[in-house]
C-alpha cells in the first residue's frame, strides 16, 4: 500500500489547520453576536456610544452629519469616517444592533488574520494556538461587549494590514491602513509608527514613505 507523499500530507494538514481556525472564528462571531443580542434586548447598553454612532449613521443616510446628542457635527467629536461606508449597509438594515454585529464580525476575523501571519513564522500548530488565544483574550471580548466603538474595527484592519505587509502586497497594505485610519483620529499615529517599523525591518521607498506621509497628513 502506497503512503501519502509529503506534499499531500502537508497540504492536508494546512487545510485542516485553517479549517479549525475558521471554526474558531465562526464560533466567536456567533457567540458574541448572540451575547450582544441578549444584552441589547435586555436594555443593558447604558452608555452613549452606541446611540451616538447609530444616530450619526442614520443622519448620514439622510444627508446630514449633525449629532443632536453632542449638538455638533459628529466629526467634531471623533473623526470616524468609517461610518460613511457603514451607512451604505445601515441604509438597507437601519437597526442599531447592526453595529454590534459588524463589530463582532470584524473582531472575530482578526483571529484568522493573526493565524495567517503566524503560520510562516512559527508553524501551523502554534499559529492556531496564537489565533485561538486572540479569540479568548478577555479584553477583546470585553471591548466587543461594551458598546460599539468604530475604533475597535481598526483592530481587524491593522491585523490584515500587517498580513498584507508580510506578503509584500503594497496596495492591499495601504487599503487596510486607510481603513484603519478612518476609524478614529488617533490611528494615524500607528501609521507613522508602521513607517518606522518598515524602515527598521529593511523595507525602503514606498513602504516607508507612504505610511509615514499619510499618518502625518
Amino acid at each position: 500500500m502506497s503512503t501519502p507523499t509529503p506534499f499531500f500530507t502537508t497540504l492536508k494538514d494546512s487545510v485542516t489547520s485553517e479549517r479549525t481556525m475558521w471554526m474558531g472564528v465562526l464560533f466567536y462571531i456567533l457567540l458574541l453576536c448572540g451575547l450582544c443580542t441578549i444584552k441589547y434586548h435586555s436594555f443593558m447598553y447604558e452608555d452613549f456610544d452606541l446611540a451616538i454612532d447609530s444616530q450619526s449613521t442614520w443622519n448620514i443616510t439622510h444627508g446630514s452629519i449633525q449629532s443632536s446628542i453632542h449638538s455638533i457635527p459628529f466629526l467634531g467629536n471623533h473623526m470616524r469616517l468609517i461610518l460613511f461606508p457603514i451607512a451604505l449597509v445601515y441604509a438597507i438594515a437601519p437597526f442599531p444592533i447592526l453595529f454590534l454585529y459588524i463589530q463582532s464580525i470584524a473582531l472575530g476575523l482578526g483571529g484568522l488574520g493573526i493565524y495567517r501571519i503566524a503560520v510562516p513564522e512559527i508553524g501551523r500548530r502554534w499559529a492556531l494556538a496564537l489565533g485561538t488565544a486572540y479569540l479568548i483574550y478577555p479584553p477583546l471580548i470585553y471591548m466587543n461587549l461594551y458598546e460599539f466603538h468604530p475604533v475597535s474595527l481598526a483592530t481587524c484592519f491593522l491585523i490584515y494590514m500587517m498580513l498584507a505587509y508580510k506578503q509584500e502586497r503594497f496596495k492591499r497594505t495601504l487599503v487596510f491602513l486607510f481603513l484603519a485610519m478612518s476609524c478614529q483620529e488617533n490611528i494615524p499615529l500607528i501609521a507613522i509608527g508602521f513607517g518606522i517599523y518598515a524602515y527598521v525591518d529593511g523595507r525602503r521607498g514606498k513602504w516607508v514613505t507612504w505610511p509615514s506621509v499619510c499618518g502625518v497628513g
